[in-house]
Parts: structure tokens; C-alpha cells; sequence
């Protein structure tokens, strides 16, 4: 059993907020194929205007996942009170989906991509059957790719190392010392930089899981973090009176960054003091609005509604398909000499179609409910009788 202080009651706010965040992830990578820079696929219209409200979001949006999933670890870990079974249910959770996805959504990404950038000529059931599954580089494309779904095996490896770290009694949480407002906010911002940048100037910048030194220099305190957020209830307190400090670091720090982006929008074009800068700047921004967001779910969102559960249960399946069903969509519309904002629409009520498909579908069959990640017993679809005909 796990000695750990009860958790009394769950925060519907952190609820709201991952699923938030992740409407705020499919709304990102959308707005990338419509970005100045390079993506997976990129639309025929470029709005250099996108440049200011991604920069907004994309310093903490990963930092703000894995802090929720850190919290939602905490309240499982409590809930089945044995660490064997809560790994074995965290496994089973994230690894049947991520290899599923690999080999079945995460393919049409990689086709077009290959088509994209290299020219590939053969279509996409030729390349699923004869190269994607190939285990070694393509044009130098790694094959078969996990693309976005890197999140779910970066989590799960945090999940297992947090599992040791508990196996192995390590006390996990923040000293006296340092709950108070300037230290939470002000030693991970100067860490992170400091780290970020000793990193880029050592060993460089990989996106591998065992070498992208950089990621997990930002998401393992995250993910540490929303797991001691939810067993040490000072540190909701701190959070709260750190809020004005944290909005601070964050408007000055976003200034900064954004200045760097405008003056030179090609990243490979900067100078060594624009790096540090924006560096510096970014990780600031990523640390100061995660403090931010759980102080505003628990003043804001902390309540129940109808509409909680079934979109908590939903997220999971919409974030396998979305970027599958972006990619696929802004493909099609190349040549298609649609406006703009029809193309934007189009590929956004079609992305938002294709991830409902896959939660209705998830939550009505069994096996797609495994495959797709989805939380809690399938629900079988029954068809709904007229109102007049009931009566």
C-alpha cells in the first residue's frame, strides 16, 4: 500500500483543464499548417500574423499536459492504493494505444510527408505495406514514426521512473524551504534556462525519447509537479499568492520572445544573443503560465457539469486521430483553389468530425475502446426512439 496524505475530493477544475488543454493542442497544430516555417504539411496560405498567438501558446502547452496527467497519476495512484496495479493499469492505458496508433493512424502522416519532402511516388498502401514497417531510416524519416503520439511514450516512462522512485521510498515532495512564491516561480524559470541553454551549447537539441535532454529538462518537473500538486495542499495556497508574480515573469518574458520571432522569423538566421534570449525568455513564459492555469481551473472551473465526463473520456481518442485527420485534410485541399478561411473551416469541422467518429466508436465496441484509449466500460449505442413514439 502507498502511504500518501488522502486526496478528499476531485478538483473538476483540473478536469476542465485537460481538456482544455488538449482543444487548445488540436487548435495548435492546426494553426501550424497555416504558420510561417515548416510543419508535417503546410496549407497553400501562410499567415505570418499566427506567429504572435503560437508563441502564446507553445512554450507551456506541454508543460500544462503533463502536469494534469501528473495530478491524474496522484488521484489514480490514491484510488487503487497499490503501485503494481496502478502501473499495470497505466501501462495498459497508454502503451496498447501508442502501438496501435503507430501502426494504423500514424501512417498516412508519414506517407505525406515522404510525399512532401522527398517526392515519393507510390500510394499510401504501398507504403504502409512495404516501407513504413521497414525499422530504419527513409530519406532519413526514422520508419515506422510515433509524430505526435511521442506525448503518450514520454508518459508512460514518467509514470514508470515515478514508480520506481515510490518503490524505492525516495520522499517525493517540496521542502518548507521552498513553497513560498518567489522560489517556485523564480528557481525553475532561472533552472530551466540555465539548463536549456547548457544543453543547446553542449550536447544539442534531439527529439529521441533517450536523448532529448531538452524535453525532459521541462516536462519531468511538470509531471513531478502535478503529482505533488495534488498530495501537498500548501502548495495550492503558494500558487494562489505567486499568481501576480508568475503573470508578471510570463507578459515580460512573452514580450521578449515574441521580439526575437518578428525581428527574424527564420530560427536558423539568429544570433547567438538572439538564442539566449529567446531561450531564456521561452522557458520563462512555459513555467510562469503552467503556474498560472491550476490557480485559474480551481477559481473558475472547479465544478461538475453533465458535459465533464463524457469529454474527460474523449479527449484521449481526439488527440490519437486529430493531427492524422489535420495532416490528411490540408493534403487534400492543396490545389484545390479553396479560399483561406473555407480551407480553415473545412479542415477544421472535418477534424472535429473525425475525432467525435473516433469517441462514438470507442465508447461503443470494446476493442476499439482498448485501441483508442478510452476511459471507463464501452457503452453500448442504443438507437433513440422518436419523443412521440416513447409517448
Amino acid at each position: 500500500m502507498i502511504s500518501a496524505e488522502k486526496i478528499t475530493s476531485r478538483h473538476y477544475g483540473l478536469d476542465w483543464l485537460r481538456i482544455a488543454a488538449f482543444a487548445i493542442l488540436i487548435i495548435y497544430h492546426l494553426s501550424m499548417a497555416y504558420s510561417p516555417g515548416h510543419w508535417i504539411v503546410q496549407s497553400d496560405y501562410v499567415a505570418p500574423w499566427l506567429v504572435a498567438p503560437l508563441e502564446a501558446i507553445s512554450p507551456w502547452r506541454l508543460l500544462l499536459l503533463f502536469l494534469v496527467s501528473g495530478y491524474a497519476s496522484a488521484m489514480l495512484l490514491q484510488k487503487l492504493g497499490n503501485l503494481s496495479t496502478f502501473l499495470k493499469s497505466r501501462s495498459k492505458r497508454l502503451l496498447v494505444p501508442l502501438f496501435f496508433a503507430i501502426a494504423v493512424i500514424v501512417p498516412p502522416q508519414s506517407w505525406v510527408r515522404e510525399i512532401i519532402d522527398h517526392g515519393y511516388s507510390k500510394g499510401f498502401v504501398h507504403f504502409w505495406v512495404t516501407d513504413y514497417f521497414r525499422f530504419a531510416p527513409l530519406n532519413g524519416q526514422t520508419l515506422p514514426h510515433w509524430e505526435h503520439l511521442w506525448f503518450v511514450g514520454y508518459l508512460w516512462f514518467y509514470t514508470m521512473l515515478l514508480g520506481l522512485a515510490l518503490a524505492l521510498r525516495v520522499p517525493l515532495e517540496l521542502p518548507k524551504w521552498l513553497i513560498n512564491k518567489w522560489t517556485l516561480v523564480a528557481l525553475p524559470v532561472a533552472g530551466l534556462a540555465i539548463g536549456r541553454l547548457g544543453i543547446a551549447a553542449t550536447i544539442g537539441l534531439e527529439r529521441g525519447m533517450f536523448d532529448d535532454w531538452t524535453g525532459h529538462l521541462h516536462y519531468v518537473p511538470a509531471f513531478l509537479f502535478g503529482f505533488l500538486l495534488a498530495r501537498q495542499k500548501e502548495l495550492w495556497v503558494v500558487l494562489r499568492n505567486a499568481m501576480p508574480l508568475a503573470m508578471m515573469v510570463a507578459l515580460i518574458a512573452y514580450i521578449l520572445a515574441v521580439g526575437v520571432e518578428l525581428m527574424s522569423p527564420d530560427m536558423k538566421l539568429w544570433s547567438r544573443s538572439q538564442l539566449i534570449v529567446f531561450d531564456i525568455a521561452d522557458s520563462s513564459v512555459a513555467w510562469s503560465v503552467m503556474l498560472i492555469m491550476p490557480v485559474l481551473a480551481d477559481r473558475f472551473l472547479n465544478f461538475d457539469h453533465p458535459w465533464r465526463l463524457p469529454l474527460s473520456r474523449a479527449v484521449f481518442p481526439a488527440y490519437i486521430v486529430h493531427q492524422t485527420a489535420i495532416v490528411l485534410l490540408i493534403y487534400w485541399a492543396h490545389g484545390k483553389y479553396l479560399s483561406g478561411p473555407a480551407e480553415a473551416a473545412i479542415v477544421l469541422f472535418g477534424t472535429v468530425a473525425v475525432c467525435i467518429m473516433a469517441w462514438l466508436i470507442a465508447k461503443s465496441h470494446p476493442l476499439a475502446g482498448k485501441l483508442l484509449g478510452y476511459e471507463g466500460q464501452p457503452e453500448k449505442l442504443e438507437p433513440q426512439l422518436p419523443r412521440a413514439a416513447i409517448a
